[in-house]
Protein backbone atom coordinates (compact mmCIF):
# COMPACT_ATOMS: atom_id res chain seq x y z
CA UNK A 1 0.00 0.00 0.00
CA UNK A 2 2.88 2.38 0.61
CA UNK A 3 4.45 1.51 -2.32
CA UNK A 4 1.50 2.14 -4.66
CA UNK A 5 0.95 5.82 -2.94
CA UNK A 6 4.79 6.73 -3.06
CA UNK A 7 4.94 5.77 -6.86
CA UNK A 8 2.82 9.38 -8.17
CA UNK A 9 5.37 11.26 -5.66
CA UNK A 10 8.87 9.63 -6.97
CA UNK A 11 6.82 9.96 -10.98
CA UNK A 12 6.44 13.98 -9.76
CA UNK A 13 9.54 14.50 -8.02
CA UNK A 14 11.91 11.91 -8.88
CA UNK A 15 13.81 9.12 -6.95
CA UNK A 16 16.93 10.86 -5.79
CA UNK A 17 14.52 13.77 -4.49
CA UNK A 18 12.01 11.58 -2.56
CA UNK A 19 14.89 9.51 -1.10
CA UNK A 20 16.67 12.52 0.48
CA UNK A 21 12.98 13.64 1.98
CA UNK A 22 13.04 10.36 3.21
CA UNK A 23 16.71 10.45 4.20
CA UNK A 24 17.55 7.35 2.99
CA UNK A 25 19.96 6.61 -0.42
CA UNK A 26 18.44 6.21 -3.56
CA UNK A 27 19.60 2.87 -4.48
CA UNK A 28 17.92 1.54 -0.67
CA UNK A 29 14.30 3.65 -1.79
CA UNK A 30 14.43 1.31 -5.74
CA UNK A 31 15.36 -1.69 -3.83
CA UNK A 32 12.07 -1.12 -1.45
CA UNK A 33 10.11 0.10 -4.43
CA UNK A 34 11.04 -3.06 -6.51
CA UNK A 35 9.84 -5.27 -3.50
CA UNK A 36 13.75 -6.32 -2.95
CA UNK A 37 14.19 -4.63 0.43
CA UNK A 38 12.19 -3.92 3.63
CA UNK A 39 12.87 -0.58 5.66
CA UNK A 40 13.33 0.01 8.76
CA UNK A 41 10.48 1.38 10.59
CA UNK A 42 12.10 4.68 10.99
CA UNK A 43 12.16 5.14 7.10
CA UNK A 44 8.35 3.84 7.19
CA UNK A 45 7.66 6.72 9.25
CA UNK A 46 9.63 9.42 7.03
CA UNK A 47 7.61 7.92 3.80
CA UNK A 48 4.40 8.08 5.93
CA UNK A 49 4.86 11.58 6.74
CA UNK A 50 6.26 12.79 3.36
CA UNK A 51 2.70 11.58 1.91
CA UNK A 52 0.58 13.33 4.61
CA UNK A 53 -1.05 9.87 6.00
CA UNK A 54 -1.07 8.73 9.62
CA UNK A 55 0.77 5.00 10.05
CA UNK A 56 -1.13 2.81 12.39
CA UNK A 57 0.51 -0.27 13.94
CA UNK A 58 -1.86 -3.08 15.45
CA UNK A 59 -0.63 -6.08 17.00
CA UNK A 60 -0.87 -9.30 14.76
CA UNK A 61 -3.79 -11.24 15.43
CA UNK A 62 -3.22 -14.17 18.31
CA UNK A 63 -4.31 -17.64 15.75
CA UNK A 64 -6.78 -19.75 17.96
CA UNK A 65 -4.20 -22.51 16.43
CA UNK A 66 -1.27 -21.42 18.21
CA UNK A 67 -0.44 -23.80 21.63
CA UNK A 68 -0.62 -21.83 24.87
CA UNK A 69 2.31 -22.48 27.15
CA UNK A 70 1.33 -25.25 29.37
CA UNK A 71 2.78 -26.71 32.81
CA UNK A 72 2.58 -30.32 32.12
CA UNK A 73 -0.43 -30.67 34.75
CA UNK A 74 -4.00 -30.01 33.68
CA UNK A 75 -4.78 -28.17 37.05
CA UNK A 76 -6.59 -31.45 38.40
CA UNK A 77 -5.41 -32.81 41.60
CA UNK A 78 -4.65 -36.48 40.65
CA UNK A 79 -6.78 -39.61 41.38
CA UNK A 80 -4.05 -41.29 43.81
CA UNK A 81 -5.32 -44.47 45.25
CA UNK A 82 -3.53 -45.33 48.86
Amino acid sequence: MIREQLTPLINEYGQARCAAEIGIHAPSLNAYMAGRRELPVKHIEAIVKALGATLIIKPPRRSRATPRASSGTSGRPSARRG
